[in-house]
């Protein structure tokens, strides 16, 4: 298939293919097809154009269907409302972008979109198959990313590639796109090498721009930045030209819950990591069994939540910030605000 590429949408696999060849495989609400139209026999089938047979389709429907919780028999249920009624009710408002590569013989990308479930575990939301991580293609994944989310106000943490930041910023705005830490550490990194920092003044200056990142207010923000000023001016200059209201806690206009880094997405991507190495139609099927896999485990994980209000995870971080917070004091600011 020429060109042809498959888009898969949801943590439910509901996939759609844009032609522009005349093969491909699409699957449409539940129901899935496969075909392959002016392939000669004699030639091995192009990018995404892998011969299957009606049995492995309506096998196909079978492993989309299993993630519906209703019978067989319910094809009026969309099986994309799974995945985005959990993560409109059930996680918080963040989505982690990424790609990486396929490692079949017809290559390709994955590009895809996960956020921290109620537990801070790993929920994927959404992925598509494609021949490269092109505008056109983030364009197409990002638009239909929009539409499931229903108007929701979301932030976005990409690791700005330039062709999924274009989108972004055409589909979503500029307040909500926010910058993984990480990557911008490492460029303020080369920076700072290139002023010749080397040793314990790097060292120094690499973690005030962790202290930076994640200062709680403007006030904090300024202390730590005039620090790394009166160390190196230069660097505390690249700090102010290079978007710190797109990662720093204190700038930034949403919450971001110490999240701004797209660590999460690796995840995904070690998550599928046997997956890449398959054909489209078994990557699918793949993917929907590990996702049945986790989300029953996950499942099952929240029935030894009593009488917690929330997972393990959540109450050990809960921990961790009450541990943090001895000694602090605080007085009211208001009816609903304190200064600690």
């Amino acid at each position: 298939m020429e060109e042809g590429r498959i888009k898969s949408a949801s943590s439910c696999s509901t996939s759609r293919t844009r032609e522009r060849g005349s093969s491909g495989i699409s699957v449409s609400g539940t129901k899935a097809s496969a075909f392959c139209q002016n392939e000669s026999l004699d030639q091995p089938p192009r990018y995404g154009a892998q011969r299957h047979s009606s049995a492995e389709s309506a096998q196909m429907e079978v492993y989309i269907m299993a993630l519906l919780p209703c019978s067989m028999s319910s094809l009026t249920i969309s099986n994309r409302e799974v995945g985005i009624t959990s993560f409109l009710s059930g996680c918080r408002p963040m989505l982690f972008i990424d790609a990486c590569f396929l490692i079949d013989l017809y290559g390709g990308s994955c590009l895809s979109t996960v956020t921290h479930n109620a537990n801070d575990q790993l929920f994927p939301l959404a992925y598509v198959i494609v021949s490269s991580e092109n505008y056109e293609d983030w364009l197409w994944f990002m638009q239909n990313l929009k539409e499931i989310i229903t108007g929701k106000q979301i932030v976005l943490v990409t690791d700005r590639n330039v062709s999924l930041l274009r989108t972004v910023m055409e589909l979503f705005g500029e307040e909500c796109n926010a910058w993984c830490v990480r990557h911008v550490k490492k460029n303020f990194s080369k920076f700072a090498n290139s002023r010749g920092m080397r040793g314990n003044p790097k060292k120094t200056t690499l973690d005030l721009f962790t202290k930076i990142a994640y200062a709680r207010d403007h006030l904090l923000y300024g202390v730590y930045l005039t620090k790394l000023f009166t160390l190196k001016p230069k660097l505390a200059k690249w700090v102010d030209e290079n978007g710190p209201q797109h990662w720093s806690n204190a700038l930034f206009p949403y919450p971001g819950w110490d999240k701004l880094y797209t660590n999460i997405t690796k995840s995904f991507n070690n998550w599928i990591l046997k997956l890449r190495e398959m054909d489209i139609i078994q990557f699918m099927k793949g993917h929907v069994i590990i996702t049945i896999d986790m989300l029953f485990r996950h499942k099952m994980e929240v029935t030894k939540w009593h009488p917690l209000p929330g997972g393990c995870n959540i109450d050990k971080m809960i921990k961790e910030s009450q541990k943090k917070s001895q000694g602090f004091t605080g007085r009211v600011a208001s009816l609903i605000e304190f200064i600690v």
